[in-house]
């Protein structure tokens, strides 16, 4: 479950077996203006953790950096205290750049356990992968089917799923694994569900990865939402 916190509390209404078999991941805005000053971090542990039985929340995100408005670390260390208050178990960031990250390690000396960017062949990030690799950092990927910019319609991923009598969404999320990412497709229905976790009875060969990387594009975001300047209010 991974959803923004102003969706707000319901983990209470889980049966205990529900909930043990759910991952809890919200993410968290860094709002500014004339709502009330989220970047603190302390809405997690105010409005949100503490309605249930702690620790409700097995993962929580930042969920963009706002560089501008720098107020990242201030939210980054209301997380670390959450956690040591047991209301967290672990904490984590999205799309954060290297030197976000670096400074939230420089100052609080904690590093985030992953860092969820945009990812897919077409914007397939090595640079910054390798980069959380070196720093013990798990890439998460959100909309790794690439959703607007056709991905799934491309013919050098139908030629490869048609060979493999796979589809193209199975094969992108198979690239996704052999490359080290964990991916989070949304879910149309159980059917399509269970078509995205059929990835593991096949692999892609060193051929197939090596097409598949001449795919990626300069501008392969599937929107314009640079972390160096994207604001999320």
């Amino acid at each position: 479950m991974n959803a923004p916190e102003r969706s707000g509390p319901r983990l209470p209404l889980l049966d205990s077996e529900t909930r043990q078999n759910l991952r809890v991941a919200p993410p968290q805005p860094l709002g500014i203006g004339p709502q009330p000053f989220r970047s603190s971090g302390r809405q997690c542990t105010t409005q949100g953790a503490c309605h249930g039985n702690p620790p409700d929340y097995d993962l929580y995100y930042i969920h963009w950096p706002n560089p501008s408005q720098d107020r990242y670390v201030e939210a980054w260390r209301a997380l670390i205290e959450a956690k040591k208050r047991g209301m967290i178990r672990s904490i984590a960031v999205c799309n954060f750049l290297p030197d976000y990250i670096q400074r939230l390690i420089d100052e609080t000396g904690v590093a985030p356990s992953i860092n969820q960017i945009e990812l897919s062949p077409y914007f397939p990030q090595d640079d910054l992968r390798a980069w959380h690799a070196a720093h013990g950092i798990a890439t998460q990927a959100w909309s790794p089917l690439g959703r607007a910019n056709r991905l799934i319609s491309d013919p050098l991923l139908g030629k490869i799923a048609a060979r493999l009598d796979r589809s193209i969404p199975q094969v992108v999320l198979r690239w996704h694994h052999q490359v080290g990412a964990v991916p989070i497709p949304k879910l149309a229905s159980r059917a399509r569900q269970i078509e995205n976790m059929s990835i593991f009875d096949f692999a892609l060969t060193d051929e197939d990865m090596a097409s598949i990387a001449t795919l990626a594009r300069p501008d392969g975001r599937t929107f314009d939402q640079d972390p160096a300047r994207h604001e999320e209010f």
